[in-house]
């Protein structure tokens, strides 16, 4: 699971640099899920909310008013620092600490 929930991350993290500007519904990034159906999708659901509370917290997506009425939250990517790249550096650097 850990290592599902890692490539999870980094899809959320690289489309969210390659579509700067975008507006994309909640659906979109649950998708990102491709890993075996280990995870039911109540819990996939929420998994997937707590990695975007934490990106609108840090203003690379932002809650967009819908247009039609939906259960889905509706998502800007708004510009921001590649977080890939970023959070490379970040495992780079826990990965030097271990050893």
């Amino acid at each position: 699971m850990k290592k599902s929930y890692i490539h999870f991350v980094k899809e959320i993290y690289s489309y969210c640099d390659n579509n700067l500007g975008e507006e994309v519904l909640f659906p979109a990034f649950v998708n990102f899920w491709n890993e075996d159906n280990s995870v039911n999708k109540r819990d996939l659901v929420v998994l997937t909310s707590k990695i975007l509370d934490k990106l609108v917290d840090k203003k690379i997506l932002k809650i967009v008013e819908k247009k039609e009425p939906s259960v889905y939250a509706f998502y800007k990517i708004l510009p921001h620092e590649n977080l890939i790249r970023h959070n490379n550096y970040l495992i780079e650097r826990k990965m030097k600490m271990l050893r």
